[in-house]
């Protein structure tokens, strides 16, 4: 494991302990002077795995570092739309975000803007999830804290029977240390087992895409070549129509032709006709 990650698993245990009535909300801080870092998307992805998807819903993003836009003459908006990685983020969570500037003199009215702010996206969140945020690792926590409070109350006890502050001090700090160790542990191997099996279904999700898209150019091979013959049959038989209505077309010309023909040797034969009677008729009056 990283120890950026290490160092997200012993923070996230340290702020559960804390928390032992569970998240009210979770506050992502970035700086506007770097764009997101490999550790900052370790981080990210440590957190869903260790409480799940469901954290987003409890995420607000605090971008710092105000005064590098200003500085720059971009906005949030200009310097976000180069940065998907941001993006993805605040559209998981839903658009919350908040901007911090780090100017030492800046007025305490602004100060107290910012933190309002915050303030109200904690009550939003609160108010649409209705409860504040708990796993089994924070169930798991609260375990431990409570047989942690236990050991100690045991331990101060043992004042009546001689101990001195000394030694209590040292067997309190030694349980202390115990506990955070045994803590991270627990927590780097739950991390670990579940990169594993994420890492497991991603490998099987591959593979299924992969043989799904291998199965549909199989198919897709077969349709183009069925396509092909059709195409080639449908070929053939436009040839074919073509030649016919090619045929057909000179048979009518050579019909049209014979028509007009004889049309033309018919006038012919009524004009000669009308000239022989004529004739006749002139001799007969003679």
């Amino acid at each position: 494991m990283s120890p950026s990650t290490e160092f997200t698993c012993r923070e996230i245990v340290r702020c559960l302990s804390l928390s032992k009535d569970g998240i009210d909300a979770v506050l992502v801080v970035f700086s506007l002077r770097n764009r997101l870092t490999e550790e900052e998307k370790s981080a990210l992805f440590a957190l869903k795995i260790l409480f799940g998807s469901e954290i987003v819903d409890y995420m607000i993003v605090v971008f710092t570092n105000e005064d590098f836009l200003e500085d720059e003459g971009d906005t949030l908006e200009e310097y976000l739309e180069d940065s998907t990685d941001f993006k993805d983020i605040l559209v998981a969570c839903n658009d919350r975000k908040v901007l911090f500037g780090n100017r030492p003199k800046a007025p305490e009215s602004q100060k107290a803007k910012q933190v309002q702010e915050i303030l109200n996206y904690v009550e939003e969140v609160s108010r649409k999830n209705g409860k504040p945020y708990m796993n089994d690792l924070s169930h798991e926590i609260q375990e431990h804290e409570t047989a942690f409070q236990e050991k100690q109350r045991e331990v101060l006890e043992m004042k009546k029977g001689g101990f001195t502050e000394q030694d209590m001090s040292r067997m309190i700090e030694n349980m202390n240390n115990s506990r955070d160790a045994q803590l991270l542990n627990e927590m780097v191997e739950r991390v670990e087992r579940k990169l594993k099996e994420t890492v497991e279904k991603l490998e099987q999700q591959l593979n299924e895409e992969r043989a799904a898209r291998l199965e549909l150019e199989k198919k897709a091979i077969q349709v183009e070549k069925r396509s092909s013959d059709v195409a080639k049959k449908l070929n053939k038989e436009q040839a074919a129509r073509l030649e016919s209505e090619k045929k057909a077309n000179e048979v009518k010309k050579h019909t049209n032709d014979v028509i007009n023909k004889l049309k033309k040797d018919l006038s012919r034969a009524e004009n000669m006709t009308r000239a022989l009677q004529g004739k006749a008729k002139q001799c007969i009056i003679m």
